[in-house]
């Protein structure tokens, strides 16, 4: 059986758990009525009222149900049926994710109640990250990143194909943004082809990619520091203002260098404050912007070995 064949397998084994016929103890009527929803909902309670002339009414059209139990039948369906995590388990092209997903720490938050919707890269969507990339990310070092890249596959809602359709974008659990594009009667979620669409669940839906995706590269508070201080002091130095612009630049190193927050272990930290304190000796102004601008570039660009 093809991947594919197997995905669409799935899903209606879930919708088939889902909804099921059942027959009425007293007339053994296993009609189907006019919607998947009345099949189950109907059904389920003409067997527990029994009496064949109340299973025929309630088969013959929507009006014999208040909508209220009709709703209450379809839940408590829904809460018998399969949650994410189990179906991800349940199928073999999803080991990876479901690996990631222990990894990171968030199999009770996709089993709860939700709903939420997931867009589930398979194994061979894991298969085209490099495989160092990946041994780091089920690391305890690496954790932090792999919550965030998977809940960047995560959406809160129940969002179906037809919903996703009609948006241009959706906002994940990561605080990122999905752009949705339709082309050639395709959906494509952030580029990633979606090959299979709602599989539901009891908690959400599902709908496989093809590729994982990636969310935008996250600055660390000491990237985002000397970033600002950067931007402040260019214009500075450019309008004849270099004293300024070193002020700047040596408020944002000595920040770095003092503060226990930035990533730096306390001998880097020292040593960094030593070519401050050189740094600081110098009388041109112009000279000083330029020392600490390069200590700021080789930090940023990872080639300071601190």
């Amino acid at each position: 059986m093809s991947f594919q064949s197997s995905l669409l397998g799935l899903a209606a084994g879930s919708l088939l758990m889902i909804q099921p016929v059942l027959a009425c103890d007293s007339c053994g009527c296993q009609q189907s009525c006019g919607s998947k929803e009345s099949t189950s909902s109907r059904q389920i309670m003409t067997a527990k009222t029994g009496g064949a002339s109340e299973c025929q009414q309630s088969c013959s059209g929507t009006q014999s149900m208040p909508v209220s139990s009709r709703q209450v039948m379809t839940a408590s369906l829904m809460a018998q049926s399969p949650n994410i995590v189990e179906i991800a388990v349940s199928n073999d092209d999803f080991s990876t994710l479901v690996a990631a997903v222990k990894s990171a720490g968030l199999v009770e938050a996709l089993s709860a109640k939700g709903p939420v919707t997931v867009f589930a890269p398979t194994n061979e969507a894991f298969g085209r990250i490099d495989k160092d990339t990946i041994a780091f990310l089920l690391t305890d070092q690496g954790r932090p990143q792999l919550e965030r890249i998977l809940l960047h596959h995560v959406v809160p809602g129940r969002l179906g194909a037809s919903d996703l359709v009609g948006k241009t974008e959706v906002e994940t659990l990561a605080g990122t943004t999905l752009s949705l594009e339709v082309a050639r009667d395709r959906l494509f979620v952030d580029k990633a082809l979606v090959q299979s669409a709602d599989i539901g669940a009891s908690n959400g839906v599902i709908h496989v990619i093809d590729r994982v995706m990636l969310p935008p590269v996250q600055a660390s508070p000491m990237e985002m520091l000397l970033t600002n201080a950067i931007e402040l002091g260019v214009p500075m130095f450019n309008n004849n203002n270099a004293e300024g612009c070193a002020a700047v630049y040596a408020t944002a190193l000595d920040a770095i260098a003092s503060v226990d927050g930035f990533g730096l272990s306390s001998q880097s930290r020292a040593r960094l404050s030593k070519q401050l304190m050189s740094i600081a000796d110098m009388r041109d102004a112009s000279e000083r912007a330029w020392a600490y601008r390069r200590i700021m570039d080789s930090m940023l660009n990872g080639q300071m070995q601190m």
